[in-house]
């Protein structure tokens, strides 16, 4: 049996992640760790690379999208003023970003309403959602919100609250961040391990020494400290002896790292955003990627994963409509194919006679074509008058 020497287990015990040494040739076995009960906000989970990356595809996927209003089937050129600029101070694709964001990272946005004397909505202002509390009656309706650094509570005629996932009970919509807290604790405690390891896990650097022979405490003590004065000095080499040999921790840089479980946190929080996990750049084992995964992977998000987004925008934009009018995501851009892709289906439009050439260019972004000059009106025919009948011609 081998004896651990320089009293390893005597300087471990005053380290918080102690590494438990196996004398089977270095392994060990990492200890348990309590669930932490601290919370996990936004700000916490967007320091995951993975996090930041669904909210970065989310939000760039819906500010790709162009916004329409139809009366019954009717499309409505020009727009309402309220959907071109839904905020006056911002462009549409910076509103929706924001909105977008805050039902990412809360479940709830806020659109703070502006009227004019009519009573017409005329500009919506997004609130940050941490600052902003609804009161509910006894009967479970909202009717104020308390917003922070407001005296007066806003009316909920005043004011448009979207939600993630509504709850009976509850006033606030539950979005992925808080919904699955231990899952997002868990990844951030294995980054953090993972980046700490080398420096903070408690184990020596490089290994141990061990020998066969038994040490008395205080022998193993000397030794110790005779071998951490030799490792220090650089340039020389420590000399040992009654048996010694350096036992390295067989640990690969994988292991050390944390691949295999980070991967795995990659597509959990894929699964938790709604996320398809190649849009993550997650290597997926035993999965090939081909075009036509990845655009089926495409349609189903755009049905399944962001149409819980874009639904609550374009009923809050409807409301803000007179009635019979609503306001529809045209989800073209972000399902559009490659070029042949796209021509040949405009070549079966316009070949079955359900679209016009003028809508296959708004799709493609070009023009209308030159609408062709009136033909010239035909010239009046002249007739021309008969010749009076002479004398002559009567008495013949």
């Amino acid at each position: 049996m081998e004896y651990v020497a320089l009293a390893i287990w005597d300087t471990w015990k005053t380290v918080t992640r102690a590494a438990e040494v196996i004398a089977d040739g270095g392994a060990f076995v990492i200890p348990s760790r309590e669930v932490s009960s601290r919370a996990v906000s936004s700000e916490d989970a967007l320091t995951l690379p993975e996090v930041y990356r669904a909210f970065s595809l989310i939000s760039t996927a819906i500010k790709q999208l162009s916004l329409d209003v139809y009366r019954g089937d009717e499309r409505l050129d020009p727009k309402p003023a309220i959907v071109r600029a839904p905020n006056v101070d911002m462009s549409v694709g910076e509103f929706l970003e924001l909105v977008t964001n805050s039902l990412t990272a809360q479940g709830n946005a806020y659109l703070l309403i502006d009227r004019d004397s009519s009573g017409r909505v005329v500009n919506f202002t997004p609130l940050d959602p941490r600052t902003v509390e609804p009161d509910m009656n006894a009967f479970g309706t909202v009717t104020h919100y308390r917003v922070a650094g407001r005296t007066t509570p806003v009316p909920s005629r005043d004011m448009e609250h979207l939600k993630l996932n509504r709850m009976p009970g509850r006033a606030k919509g539950l979005g992925p961040i808080q919904a699955a807290q231990g899952t997002l604790r868990g990844a951030l405690d294995v980054r953090d391990y993972a980046s700490n390891w080398f420096h903070d896990s408690g184990l020596p650097a490089g290994g141990y020494w061990s020998t066969d022979k038994a040490l008395v405490p205080a022998q193993a003590e000397l030794n110790r400290e005779a071998l951490t004065r030799a490792t220090r000095d650089r340039e020389g080499a420590p000399m040992v002896g009654d048996g010694f040999k350096l036992v390295p921790f067989t640990l690969s840089p994988e292991d050390a790292q944390w691949l295999e479980s980070r991967k795995y946190n990659t597509t959990d929080i894929a699964r938790l955003f709604g996320v398809p996990a190649s849009l993550m750049l997650a290597v997926l084992d035993g999965n090939a990627q081909s075009y036509q995964n990845v655009s089926q992977e495409l349609t189903g998000w755009v049905k399944f994963g962001l149409a819980q987004y874009t639904t609550e925008i374009e009923e809050a934009l409807s409301r803000a409509l007179p009635r019979g009018q609503r306001v529809r995501f045209n989800f073209e851009a972000l399902l559009r194919g490659d070029t042949a892709e796209r021509y040949a289906a405009h070549e079966s439009a316009l070949r079955a006679g359900w679209m016009t050439p003028d809508e296959v260019r708004a799709i493609e972004n070009l023009p209308p074509l030159p609408k062709p000059e009136p033909a010239p009106a035909p010239a009046p025919e002249v007739v021309e008058p008969e010749a009076p009948e002479t004398e002559e011609a009567v008495n013949v």
